[in-house]
Protein backbone atom coordinates (compact mmCIF):
# COMPACT_ATOMS: atom_id res chain seq x y z
CA UNK A 1 0.00 0.00 0.00
CA UNK A 2 2.55 2.08 0.41
CA UNK A 3 4.64 1.33 -2.69
CA UNK A 4 1.02 2.65 -4.43
CA UNK A 5 1.40 6.25 -2.53
CA UNK A 6 -0.79 5.48 0.69
CA UNK A 7 0.40 6.89 3.67
CA UNK A 8 0.05 5.59 7.20
CA UNK A 9 -2.36 7.72 8.26
CA UNK A 10 -4.82 6.64 5.28
CA UNK A 11 -4.65 2.83 6.56
CA UNK A 12 -5.05 3.88 9.90
CA UNK A 13 -8.23 6.26 9.16
CA UNK A 14 -9.94 3.17 8.01
CA UNK A 15 -10.03 1.63 11.75
CA UNK A 16 -11.20 5.19 13.32
CA UNK A 17 -14.93 3.59 13.28
CA UNK A 18 -14.22 0.14 13.98
CA UNK A 19 -12.19 1.61 16.99
CA UNK A 20 -14.91 3.94 17.86
CA UNK A 21 -18.04 0.71 17.62
CA UNK A 22 -15.78 -1.28 19.63
CA UNK A 23 -15.21 1.26 22.36
CA UNK A 24 -19.27 2.56 22.17
CA UNK A 25 -20.08 -1.11 22.94
CA UNK A 26 -17.13 -1.50 25.83
CA UNK A 27 -18.89 1.34 27.35
CA UNK A 28 -22.17 -0.12 27.38
CA UNK A 29 -21.25 -3.69 28.77
CA UNK A 30 -19.12 -1.60 31.54
CA UNK A 31 -21.71 0.33 32.54
CA UNK A 32 -25.30 -0.79 31.79
CA UNK A 33 -24.44 -5.26 31.26
CA UNK A 34 -21.78 -5.79 34.07
CA UNK A 35 -23.06 -3.43 36.72
CA UNK A 36 -26.78 -4.98 36.76
CA UNK A 37 -25.47 -8.69 36.31
CA UNK A 38 -25.16 -9.61 39.71
CA UNK A 39 -29.08 -8.19 40.29
CA UNK A 40 -30.29 -10.58 37.76
CA UNK A 41 -28.66 -13.47 39.12
CA UNK A 42 -30.21 -12.46 42.63
CA UNK A 43 -33.68 -12.19 40.91
CA UNK A 44 -33.02 -15.74 39.52
CA UNK A 45 -32.56 -17.26 42.78
CA UNK A 46 -35.05 -15.55 44.33
CA UNK A 47 -37.27 -17.36 41.42
CA UNK A 48 -36.06 -20.74 42.12
CA UNK A 49 -34.93 -20.58 45.84
CA UNK A 50 -31.76 -20.19 47.28
CA UNK A 51 -30.19 -24.10 48.14
CA UNK A 52 -26.76 -22.85 48.68
CA UNK A 53 -26.27 -21.10 52.00
CA UNK A 54 -22.98 -19.17 50.75
CA UNK A 55 -24.71 -17.55 47.53
CA UNK A 56 -26.20 -14.93 50.61
CA UNK A 57 -22.53 -14.42 51.64
CA UNK A 58 -19.50 -12.67 50.06
CA UNK A 59 -15.82 -13.16 51.59
CA UNK A 60 -13.64 -10.28 52.05
CA UNK A 61 -16.50 -7.49 52.68
CA UNK A 62 -18.44 -5.84 55.39
CA UNK A 63 -22.17 -7.14 54.59
CA UNK A 64 -24.76 -4.87 56.27
CA UNK A 65 -27.69 -6.37 54.68
CA UNK A 66 -28.70 -8.46 57.87
CA UNK A 67 -31.11 -6.54 60.51
CA UNK A 68 -28.64 -5.17 62.79
CA UNK A 69 -25.68 -7.43 62.21
CA UNK A 70 -22.48 -6.11 60.27
CA UNK A 71 -21.09 -9.52 59.15
CA UNK A 72 -17.66 -9.56 57.67
CA UNK A 73 -15.96 -13.38 56.94
CA UNK A 74 -12.57 -13.94 55.29
CA UNK A 75 -12.91 -17.20 53.98
CA UNK A 76 -15.92 -19.09 52.74
CA UNK A 77 -15.37 -22.42 51.56
CA UNK A 78 -18.16 -24.83 50.67
CA UNK A 79 -20.16 -24.42 54.18
CA UNK A 80 -16.69 -23.78 56.33
CA UNK A 81 -16.03 -20.14 56.86
CA UNK A 82 -12.62 -19.05 58.91
CA UNK A 83 -12.07 -15.25 60.31
CA UNK A 84 -15.72 -14.02 61.37
CA UNK A 85 -16.30 -10.58 62.65
CA UNK A 86 -19.90 -9.41 63.62
CA UNK A 87 -20.99 -6.37 65.43
CA UNK A 88 -24.34 -6.70 67.12
CA UNK A 89 -26.40 -3.57 67.24
CA UNK A 90 -30.01 -5.11 67.45
CA UNK A 91 -30.23 -3.25 70.57
CA UNK A 92 -30.31 0.16 70.37
CA UNK A 93 -27.73 2.21 71.70
CA UNK A 94 -25.53 -0.77 72.24
CA UNK A 95 -23.18 -2.66 70.05
CA UNK A 96 -22.09 -6.14 71.15
CA UNK A 97 -18.70 -7.63 68.86
CA UNK A 98 -18.07 -10.71 68.41
CA UNK A 99 -15.21 -12.60 66.83
CA UNK A 100 -14.92 -16.42 65.81
CA UNK A 101 -11.71 -18.11 64.23
CA UNK A 102 -14.32 -20.47 62.36
CA UNK A 103 -17.39 -22.08 61.73
CA UNK A 104 -20.17 -23.62 59.49
CA UNK A 105 -23.27 -22.19 58.09
CA UNK A 106 -26.39 -24.33 58.51
CA UNK A 107 -29.50 -24.25 56.65
CA UNK A 108 -32.62 -25.74 58.86
CA UNK A 109 -34.92 -28.10 56.74
CA UNK A 110 -38.30 -26.71 56.53
CA UNK A 111 -37.26 -23.10 57.78
CA UNK A 112 -35.92 -20.33 56.30
CA UNK A 113 -33.41 -19.49 58.75
CA UNK A 114 -29.83 -19.21 58.24
CA UNK A 115 -27.27 -20.63 60.94
CA UNK A 116 -23.72 -19.49 61.74
CA UNK A 117 -22.42 -22.38 63.87
CA UNK A 118 -19.11 -20.74 65.21
CA UNK A 119 -15.84 -21.62 67.20
CA UNK A 120 -13.68 -20.49 69.31
CA UNK A 121 -15.67 -17.65 70.18
CA UNK A 122 -15.05 -14.17 71.78
CA UNK A 123 -18.10 -12.21 73.15
CA UNK A 124 -17.73 -8.56 73.94
CA UNK A 125 -19.58 -8.00 76.31
CA UNK A 126 -21.27 -11.02 77.00
CA UNK A 127 -24.36 -9.47 78.57
CA UNK A 128 -25.11 -5.45 78.83
CA UNK A 129 -25.88 -6.12 82.11
CA UNK A 130 -22.49 -7.11 83.63
CA UNK A 131 -19.98 -5.71 80.54
CA UNK A 132 -16.82 -8.24 80.28
CA UNK A 133 -15.25 -10.59 77.69
CA UNK A 134 -16.41 -13.91 77.49
CA UNK A 135 -14.90 -16.56 75.74
CA UNK A 136 -16.39 -20.16 75.06
CA UNK A 137 -16.06 -22.92 72.34
CA UNK A 138 -19.10 -23.01 70.44
CA UNK A 139 -21.98 -19.86 69.63
CA UNK A 140 -25.36 -20.39 67.47
CA UNK A 141 -25.55 -16.64 66.02
CA UNK A 142 -29.24 -17.73 64.07
CA UNK A 143 -30.38 -15.17 61.44
CA UNK A 144 -34.27 -15.16 61.03
CA UNK A 145 -36.41 -15.89 57.99
CA UNK A 146 -32.93 -14.77 55.64
CA UNK A 147 -33.24 -17.39 53.35
CA UNK A 148 -36.58 -15.61 52.10
CA UNK A 149 -36.40 -12.03 52.68
CA UNK A 150 -33.12 -10.62 52.07
CA UNK A 151 -33.20 -8.19 49.27
CA UNK A 152 -30.40 -7.49 47.06
CA UNK A 153 -27.99 -4.87 48.05
CA UNK A 154 -25.88 -3.58 45.41
CA UNK A 155 -22.34 -2.37 46.31
CA UNK A 156 -20.41 0.02 44.59
CA UNK A 157 -19.76 -2.47 41.87
CA UNK A 158 -22.80 -3.00 40.68
CA UNK A 159 -23.43 0.64 39.93
CA UNK A 160 -23.64 1.93 36.24
CA UNK A 161 -21.76 4.91 35.10
CA UNK A 162 -24.20 7.37 36.29
CA UNK A 163 -24.81 6.06 39.36
CA UNK A 164 -21.34 6.14 40.61
CA UNK A 165 -21.25 9.79 39.14
CA UNK A 166 -24.30 10.94 40.97
CA UNK A 167 -23.56 9.06 44.24
CA UNK A 168 -19.90 9.57 44.39
CA UNK A 169 -20.63 13.45 44.09
CA UNK A 170 -23.75 12.67 46.75
CA UNK A 171 -21.29 11.45 49.43
CA UNK A 172 -18.17 14.57 48.55
CA UNK A 173 -20.89 16.62 49.29
CA UNK A 174 -22.43 15.42 52.60
CA UNK A 175 -18.68 15.17 53.98
CA UNK A 176 -18.31 18.71 52.72
CA UNK A 177 -21.48 19.58 54.76
CA UNK A 178 -20.67 17.75 57.96
CA UNK A 179 -17.53 18.82 58.41
CA UNK A 180 -18.52 21.21 61.71
CA UNK A 181 -20.49 18.27 63.08
CA UNK A 182 -18.91 14.77 62.63
CA UNK A 183 -15.42 13.40 63.69
CA UNK A 184 -12.81 14.04 60.81
CA UNK A 185 -12.81 10.15 60.88
CA UNK A 186 -16.00 10.05 59.60
CA UNK A 187 -15.72 12.77 57.05
CA UNK A 188 -11.96 10.86 55.50
CA UNK A 189 -14.32 7.53 55.55
CA UNK A 190 -16.90 9.13 53.11
CA UNK A 191 -14.40 11.02 51.03
CA UNK A 192 -12.76 7.32 50.67
CA UNK A 193 -16.12 5.88 49.77
CA UNK A 194 -16.40 8.25 47.25
CA UNK A 195 -12.94 8.38 45.47
CA UNK A 196 -13.61 4.28 45.70
CA UNK A 197 -16.55 5.26 43.13
CA UNK A 198 -14.59 7.32 41.17
CA UNK A 199 -11.65 5.14 40.56
CA UNK A 200 -14.25 2.57 39.42
CA UNK A 201 -15.99 4.54 37.30
CA UNK A 202 -12.52 5.87 35.73
CA UNK A 203 -11.25 2.71 35.35
CA UNK A 204 -14.21 1.17 33.57
CA UNK A 205 -13.94 4.03 31.06
CA UNK A 206 -10.24 3.68 30.41
CA UNK A 207 -10.38 -0.13 30.07
CA UNK A 208 -13.80 0.53 27.94
CA UNK A 209 -11.71 2.87 25.29
CA UNK A 210 -8.67 0.91 25.23
CA UNK A 211 -9.63 -0.67 21.83
CA UNK A 212 -8.96 2.75 20.34
CA UNK A 213 -5.35 2.91 21.99
CA UNK A 214 -4.41 -0.78 21.30
CA UNK A 215 -5.89 -0.57 17.60
CA UNK A 216 -3.99 2.52 16.32
CA UNK A 217 -0.75 0.55 18.62
CA UNK A 218 -1.17 -1.98 16.37
CA UNK A 219 -0.96 -0.50 13.38
CA UNK A 220 2.55 0.49 13.58
CA UNK A 221 3.41 -2.78 15.61
CA UNK A 222 1.83 -4.79 12.18
CA UNK A 223 4.30 -3.31 10.06
CA UNK A 224 7.52 -5.03 9.56
CA UNK A 225 10.44 -3.33 7.51
CA UNK A 226 12.46 -6.40 7.59
CA UNK A 227 12.06 -10.19 8.53
CA UNK A 228 13.32 -10.08 11.67
CA UNK A 229 11.21 -7.80 13.42
CA UNK A 230 8.43 -9.76 13.19
CA UNK A 231 8.60 -11.89 16.88
CA UNK A 232 10.03 -8.54 18.18
CA UNK A 233 6.72 -6.39 17.31
CA UNK A 234 5.13 -9.09 19.34
CA UNK A 235 6.95 -9.20 22.35
CA UNK A 236 6.73 -5.30 22.09
CA UNK A 237 3.16 -5.68 21.80
CA UNK A 238 2.63 -7.81 24.97
CA UNK A 239 4.79 -5.89 27.38
CA UNK A 240 2.60 -2.59 26.28
CA UNK A 241 -0.66 -4.08 27.13
CA UNK A 242 0.72 -5.44 30.68
CA UNK A 243 1.89 -2.57 31.28
CA UNK A 244 -1.55 -0.46 30.38
CA UNK A 245 -3.54 -3.34 32.60
CA UNK A 246 -0.84 -2.84 35.47
CA UNK A 247 -1.33 0.82 35.58
CA UNK A 248 -4.74 0.67 35.26
CA UNK A 249 -5.18 -1.44 38.72
CA UNK A 250 -2.58 0.91 40.16
CA UNK A 251 -5.21 3.16 40.92
CA UNK A 252 -7.57 1.23 42.68
CA UNK A 253 -4.87 -0.22 45.04
CA UNK A 254 -4.45 3.88 45.95
CA UNK A 255 -8.68 4.30 46.04
CA UNK A 256 -7.99 4.64 49.72
CA UNK A 257 -5.86 7.95 49.44
CA UNK A 258 -7.98 10.47 47.55
CA UNK A 259 -5.30 13.25 48.36
CA UNK A 260 -3.47 10.99 45.29
CA UNK A 261 -5.98 11.76 43.24
CA UNK A 262 -6.40 8.01 41.86
CA UNK A 263 -9.27 8.43 39.75
CA UNK A 264 -7.05 10.82 37.61
CA UNK A 265 -3.81 8.25 37.47
CA UNK A 266 -6.05 5.95 35.96
CA UNK A 267 -5.60 8.08 32.88
CA UNK A 268 -1.79 7.50 32.81
CA UNK A 269 -2.19 4.48 30.39
CA UNK A 270 -4.41 6.37 28.11
CA UNK A 271 -1.37 9.07 28.10
CA UNK A 272 0.82 7.07 27.62
CA UNK A 273 -0.45 5.25 24.47
CA UNK A 274 -1.25 8.35 23.10
CA UNK A 275 2.33 9.68 22.89
CA UNK A 276 3.72 6.05 22.12
CA UNK A 277 1.51 6.08 19.16
CA UNK A 278 1.95 9.36 17.95
CA UNK A 279 6.25 8.05 18.58
CA UNK A 280 5.61 5.24 16.02
CA UNK A 281 3.79 6.78 13.25
CA UNK A 282 6.08 9.52 13.51
CA UNK A 283 9.37 7.58 12.89
CA UNK A 284 7.85 5.06 10.39
CA UNK A 285 6.36 8.51 8.02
Amino acid sequence: MRACGISLRQVAGFLVLPSILLSVACIFIHSEIEPHKRYIRWKVMQRIGIDNATDLLEEGRIMKMFDGLSIYIDKISDQKIEGIRIYDEREPGRIREIKANRGTIHMPEGSGDLELLLEEVTLDPFSFDSPGIAYCGKWNLVLPNERRTRGFIPHDGDQSFTELFLNARRIMQESEGAEATEDIEAIETKRVHAMKMLVILNSRLVLAISPICFIFFGVPMGIRPQRKDSTRGIGFSLLTVFAFLLLNSLSSELAAHPELRPDLLAWIPVGLMAILNTLLFRRLN
